[in-house]
């Protein structure tokens, strides 16, 4: 990454931009920073479009860039007063494709009007173009619907084992920590068992205070269009990544499995090659619990 300035960029990967964290305080603009702990406003990426729709007021896409990928949304009618005129959203949305690489630049704002049903939306709002944005710049809004729902939350694994699972007919199993919905998670922790059954791999992560159940889904989709073939490239990858006695950083969305409780659907696997790592995983999720998780469900 680089240093951001006032027009400077972060070169920032999905899986980066996914771990942003949000800081709100009362009476003080909402700040950025990233997992170290670097305040960041600007942000730069670079992947291809696999999800496109257009509407006569916004252009909406997904990009992919081999680490996840990162709604965007670009407002064709911004409002007076905003960053970009009417003519230039129109100018710069009008050459997005489905399957294209784009670059995609834009600056973090929290923004709690534009979608009603979700009370918390997080947006990159695009900043006049500079001089020095290559011709081929397209500048889009960065979404995130819900602030937890987008971050992986770092939690032990005596503190996944113990989430509190509601389970409504008719309606997806929903997962809590005392009090505050948690959808995504991340852990850090030795693989201590791996099975390949069908078309899923599933492994298990140890992080010292419990066992996390872990699976990858290698259904070949890939007859069903681009985004699917790129999805199924993603999960192949990260299957190869697995390996026994490996000290391993698990991103992944909170499921219930048919037998085995609560597991978590793998995103992304990385291997962390200093010990040190899992320690100060651990001090992580302390200094969060105490600092973010709490006041969340109990503001």
């Amino acid at each position: 990454m680089t240093t951001s300035t006032r027009c400077t960029y972060w070169s920032m990967r999905a899986s980066d931009f996914l771990s942003i964290s949000i800081h709100t305080e009362p009476n003080y603009p909402t700040s950025f920073t990233t997992q170290r702990g670097t305040p960041v406003s600007l942000i730069e990426t670079l992947g291809r479009v696999v999800r496109l729709q257009r509407t006569p007021l916004t252009l909406t896409i997904r990009i992919y860039d081999g680490s996840g990928q990162i709604p965007c949304i670009q407002t064709l009618e911004p409002a007076h007063g905003t960053y970009v005129s009417p003519d230039v959203a129109r100018r710069q949305a009008e050459p997005v494709e489905l399957g294209k690489l784009v670059r995609v630049l834009g600056k973090l704002d929290l923004d709690l009007s534009q979608i009603p049903s979700s009370p918390n939306h997080l947006t990159l709002n695009l900043p006049a173009p500079h001089k020095n944005f290559p011709s081929s710049a397209v500048n889009l809004i960065f979404t995130k619907m819900n602030w937890f729902q987008a971050i992986h939350v770092k939690l032990l694994a005596s503190d996944f084992l113990s989430l509190t699972v509601h389970n409504s007919p008719n309606y997806a199993p929903t997962f809590f920590r005392r009090g505050m919905q948690v959808w995504r998670l991340e852990t850090v922790g030795v693989v201590v068992s791996k099975e390949r059954i069908g078309d899923f791999l599933k492994f298990v992560v140890d992080d010292g205070t419990g066992c996390i159940p872990c699976i990858i889904d290698l259904t070949d989709r890939s007859h069903l269009g681009l985004a699917a073939e790129v999805e199924t490239e993603r999960a192949l990858r990260e299957a190869a990544t697995v390996e026994l006695g490996k000290l391993v950083r698990v991103r992944g969305m909170i499921t219930l499995g048919e037998e085995d409780g609560l597991q978590l659907k793998v995103r992304d696997v990385v291997v962390e090659r200093d010990p040190n790592m899992e320690p100060l995983h651990w001090m992580d999720c302390i200094r969060l619990a105490r600092s973010c998780y709490d006041r969340a469900a109990h503001p």
